[in-house]
């Protein structure tokens, strides 16, 4: 199996949604939890939401996987803190739904299957 890299760019014009979607690895991050302790393994896939109704914000879905030691899951959902953004807010769903936390893409790449 060989692959190629293409770039997902994050420019001033806006950031690209669409290809975010999908599972993403978490290499860097600033968050604690992927920082310390036996966490380990950190990574999200997206899915599209409809907008939200009352504000017109972008939305997905997450599902947050890590190991400790076995794999765990956490179901999100996020939520565009501006208009073609890249800075989002995470608010856990079930019984995490009272736990946020605002996010920001710095640098993203996606591998490409060929």
């Amino acid at each position: 199996m060989s692959s190629s890299a293409s770039d997902f760019k994050i420019e001033s014009d806006g950031f690209q949604l669409d290809k975010f979607q999908g599972l993403w690895h978490v290499t860097h991050s600033t968050l604690n939890m992927w920082r310390k302790g036996s966490k380990c393994n950190p990574r999200i896939e997206y899915h599209l939401l409809p907008q939200d109704a009352a504000t017109g914000a972008e939305r997905w879905s997450d599902m947050v996987m890590y190991d400790d030691p076995g794999e765990k899951r956490i179901k999100g959902v996020d939520m565009a803190l501006e208009k073609g953004g890249k800075r989002f807010r995470w608010r856990g769903s079930g019984w995490l739904f009272w736990v946020k936390c605002d996010c920001e893409v710095s640098h993203a790449w996606m591998s490409v299957k060929t």
